[in-house]
């Protein structure tokens, strides 16, 4: 009987706790227990402006309206627009599922979590937003946080965003790349402005912040380029736009937080703070006054149409990536006092084909010129530190290569184009017109990276170790290593069209992955005949096919210091039968030779 009675009562629970209605057209699942309503799709798709009440009434009974049920508008295609009412707080996945005519929402303050992609097929141009948890997350770093991005949220139509009453902090990266985002109303209840909060709003072409704005680390606007109008409300304590500078300045230090390209930076600013003209595509020339001391992380970062700028002598701090990727920079003034040159400082200026190092500098970050087109490079004598990489991909434009007499640390001793640090003979940079010097050891990582003009070099008897992509990407089609080498790293011959390597060393070099680029099957390997064994069971080597030993005709390294490229001994690029067929290795008769001059010689073989 009891078993009977409990059955009884599990079948009637669900009619107790769960009932569908409709209220004023719009469709509710009723949970009868904790009197809340969910909202849900009904036997007709809604359309029009649809306010969604917070409380509905049935039977004399209230609810509260807490959430909108899965699917609940789905291919609603006549609706346009939907108020979500404060007290809901769970949308369930596709509830707005391709609604292409819905164009404004209102997200009430108690939906703290909006699902990825609720948004994303509707056409939304409006946003009302008075959710502050959901605005105040930090979404700079969603990869590591899972956040969603709110542009994944709401779709990347939004052309204006109305802040509520209840928003008092707008988070990092809030509204990263809402690309077609026009206008943004920013109420006086904002306290705080997080880093990158509108970074890539492409379409914002002006903003007033609040005097209630007490907060804001680093340049909210990253790469909002056309941002022209930049004004801070009178009666700000913290901030100002003195002058109508069109700009932001943090009063108490005078650092100038960001800007755009009508920014005329006001005399009294003394920083030009992290990032704050990054991404300014439209910014082309600026002045900076004599009263700035330090030009900070990524200041013009990616100002891609800036075409020259002159920094003061009160300037003694260029912090990293200060003018990275800036591709118009032809012309940079920099006055003596500066000591260091940071990292990646004009890293990827392509424009960039003359620079003087100041006298006063003492060190060279990594990457600091990575990609410039310099066509000459002087160190100064007072240069105690170059960094790894500081001249990386210069090598293809660089004609002249000098460090000046004097320096302790590095050399250009017999005027062989290149940078040595004397202490361990490692020629660290070369360009096409280098020659190796007698007493080279090592060729440094990244040494004549991307040089196509390079096609020929002599590397001299003692070099024994051959950097990471020393010679990537040139022009070279063979090379000769003396028997002195004993290990190349990887990639250090990489995207070179070698038809032969010939290599004197009795024992097989040690070498890093893709040494000689991913293609070697083609490639001929031409080693001492008394090693033929060693090379063929060697790791690495031992993936070659071709193998063959070295003869007396072929190119021989240099014991002394290096012939100048364009004069380099011809070397053996091609072997032919007497009839025009190509052969690998010298065969008995008529053997024909193609030099790497272009001439041919004719050898007989017994």
């Amino acid at each position: 009987m009891k078993k009977h009675l409990l059955l009884i009562l599990m079948m009637l629970l669900p009619l107790a706790v769960s009932a569908e209605v409709e209220v004023d057209g719009i469709f509710y699942n009723l949970n009868t227990d904790a009197k809340t309503a969910e909202v849900t799709e009904g036997s007709r798709l809604y359309a029009g402006d649809i306010v969604i009440p917070s409380l509905i009434t049935v039977d004399d009974v209230d609810y509260n309206v807490t959430s909108i049920g899965e699917d609940a508008f789905t291919y609603c295609q006549n609706l346009t627009s939907v108020v979500i009412p404060e007290g809901v707080t769970s949308i369930y996945y596709n509830a707005f599922y391709l609604c292409q005519n819905l164009t404004s929402v209102t997200i009430p303050s108690t939906l703290e979590n909006v699902p990825n992609a609720m948004f994303r097929y509707c056409n939304l141009k409006k946003v009302i937003i008075n959710s502050n948890a959901l605005i105040s997350k930090d979404r700079s770093r969603t990869w590591l946080t899972g956040e969603a991005q709110l542009k994944d949220i709401f779709g990347s139509t939004v052309e204006e965003i109305v802040f509520g009453d209840n928003i008092t902090m707008i988070g990092n990266g809030a509204f990263y790349e809402f690309k077609k985002l026009t206008s943004v109303q920013l109420t006086h209840h904002i306290t705080s402005i997080g880093s990158g909060a509108f970074q890539n709003c492409v379409s914002l072409t002006s903003i007033v912040i609040p005097n209630s704005v007490t907060s804001m680390d680093y340049n909210p606007f990253y790469g909002c380029e056309n941002l022209s109008s930049i004004q801070v409300e009178n009666g700000n304590a913290v901030f100002d736009s003195r002058n109508n500078c069109n700009a932001i300045i943090r009063t108490a230090d005078n650092v100038l937080i960001s800007g755009g390209p009508n920014t005329i930076i006001p005399n009294g600013v003394t920083e030009i703070g992290v990032g704050a003209f990054y991404g300014n595509a439209n910014l082309t020339s600026i002045d900076i006054p004599n009263s700035v001391t330090k030009i900070g992380n990524g200041a013009f970062q990616y100002c891609k149409s800036l075409t020259s700028i002159s920094i003061p002598s009160s300037v003694k701090t260029i912090e990293r990536y200060a003018f990275e990727n800036c591709y118009d920079l032809a012309s940079v003034s920099i006055s003596e006092g500066i000591t260091r040159i940071e990292e990646s400082v004009f890293s990827g200026c392509t424009s960039l084909t003359s620079f003087t190092i100041p006298s006063t500098v003492t060190s060279i970050g990594v990457e600091a010129f990575n990609g410039c087109r310099l066509t000459s490079i002087t160190i100064p004598k007072g240069v105690t530190s170059i960094e790894e990489a500081a001249f990386i991909g210069c090598a293809s434009s660089a004609t002249t290569i000098q460090v000046e007499e004097g320096n302790t640390v590095y050399d250009s001793r017999n005027n062989c184009n290149a940078i040595i640090r004397t202490a361990d003979n490692t020629l660290m940079l070369g360009c096409r017109n280098t020659t190796i010097p007698n007493g080279i050891t090592n060729i440094g990582a990244g040494a004549f990276t991307g040089c196509k003009e390079l096609t020929s070099i002599n590397i001299p008897e003692g070099v024994s170790t051959i950097g990471e992509y020393a010679f990537d990407n040139t022009g070279l089609t063979s090379v000769v290593l003396p028997s002195s080498v004993t290990s190349i790293g990887g990639g250090a011959f990489m995207y070179c069209q070698f038809e032969d390597i010939y290599c004197y060393a009795e024992q097989a070099p040690e070498a890093g992955e893709y040494a000689f680029g991913y293609q070697t099957r083609n490639m001929k390997v031409h080693v001492p005949e008394t090693a033929l064994d060693v090379y063929k069971n060697a790791e690495f080597w031992k993936y070659f096919i071709y193998i063959v030993a070295l003869t007396d005709e072929d190119p021989k390294p240099t014991t002394g210091v290096a012939a100048p490229t364009t004069t380099q001994i011809p070397i053996v690029v091609g072997r032919y039968t007497i009839d025009g067929k190509r052969i690998s290795e010298p065969q008995r008769g008529l053997n024909i030779l193609k030099m790497s001059d272009g001439t041919t010689r004719k050898v007989f073989v017994k």
